[in-house]
């Protein structure tokens, strides 16, 4: 959650968008930087505010998030891969190299823009520059409400009541979406959380 140093001020505008004021430029960049935030196991989206925008009309659809890419070849731990497989996905933002060139670890963590009206990518099938075809699958850090059905934040699966119905399966079972997208700490990468689709800006 969200915990200024110096403070914040909030104020909802209309619907699921909220104002935040922060007290200080550092409480600020840190909120938008170290991202995605949760509140109440939901998706909170923040972006930017310039003084000449219409609050109402800022882009709340984009979330960065470490997605992560397991089970790949150390010739392939490398940032052009990163690159590749984050732009495929949506928008590549960064990942940390090591000296050697190479990302270190068993899991290559790639900081990713989703679109967070979109299903979320269970696997894609990417060709290298080099072409080579490969199949890739993804984990999402701190990825928490989210409907096994479809795929898509801010939706949650409700089926408390159909468990207890003779033959019921549950969703994950027969779908590609299920628990197993959510990538544990140990797996790398900056540990944050993940607002209801999301929806707050902030100045």
């Amino acid at each position: 959650m969200l915990n200024p140093t110096k403070g914040l001020e909030m104020r909802s505008l209309q619907g699921k968008r909220f104002m935040i004021r922060f007290n200080h430029i550092i409480d600020r960049n840190r909120a938008l930087q170290v991202c995605p935030w949760s509140f109440k196991k939901n998706t909170l989206v923040l972006s930017g505010v310039g003084v000449n925008e219409n609050l109402m009309h800022v882009d709340l659809n984009w979330c960065e998030f470490f997605v992560h890419v397991p089970d790949l070849t150390l010739s392939k731990m490398t940032f052009d891969i990163a690159s590749l497989i984050g732009n495929k996905i949506e928008h590549f933002r960064n990942i940390e190299v090591a000296d050697s060139g190479r990302v270190e670890g068993t899991s290559m963590p790639i900081r990713v823009a989703l679109n967070v009206t979109q299903p979320l990518f269970c696997s894609l099938r990417i060709c290298t520059t080099l072409g080579e075809t490969i199949v890739v699958s993804f984990s999402y850090e701190q990825l928490q409400n989210f409907y096994y059905l479809c795929g898509r934040l801010g939706h949650i699966s409700k089926y408390n009541e159909d468990q207890f119905v003779e033959g019921f399966i549950y969703p994950w079972e027969d779908t590609s979406y299920g628990p197993w997208l959510k990538a544990s700490l140990c797996d790398g990468g900056i540990s944050v959380s993940i607002v209801e689709l999301g929806n707050l800006d902030c100045v």
